[in-house]
């Protein structure tokens, strides 16, 4: 990830990087949830499909220094409603919730469209979904 500058357009993907406050923001996020990838455990102290999909997206995160716009804004996503919700409300030691991360990182996007599909994180999101709706056909 380039820590680029407020302003600066990326003519490729027609996106303009947000402040390196954003940056900041998103390597922080990314090594907590390397540091504290088997905390799930001891939160629903269960292993189920949630956490299975959950522990292979953390596994798949790239190093915070490698991850694309995209990758860190289906991560961003991930906190809020999905296979990282279990660390809403989980502090870093900075004393910063995960959530706050998470809001900071998608409030300042510019572009919410940014080839979110082209992140390498994001088939693990589909598959998760998928295994979601064969559950939910095999209840019906």
């Amino acid at each position: 990830m380039d820590i680029k500058t407020s302003g600066e357009v990326d003519t490729a993907n027609n996106f303009v990087f947000p402040t390196d406050a954003w940056n900041l923001r998103a390597r922080r996020i990314f090594r907590w949830f390397k540091r504290n990838r088997n905390r799930i455990r001891e939160i629903y102290q269960r292993e189920d499909t949630y956490s299975k999909f959950s522990d292979r997206f953390i596994f798949s995160m790239p190093p915070p220094e490698k991850a694309t716009e995209a990758d860190i804004l289906v991560t961003a996503e991930q906190v809020l409603m999905g296979l990282l919700e279990w660390a809403y409300h989980q502090k870093d030691s900075y004393g910063y919730a995960m959530h706050e991360y998470a809001r900071t990182i998608l409030s300042t996007v510019d572009r919410m469209d940014v080839a979110v599909s082209e992140s390498r994180l994001q088939h693990i999101v589909y598959n998760y979904r998928k295994e979601q709706l064969k559950y939910r056909n095999a209840q019906i």
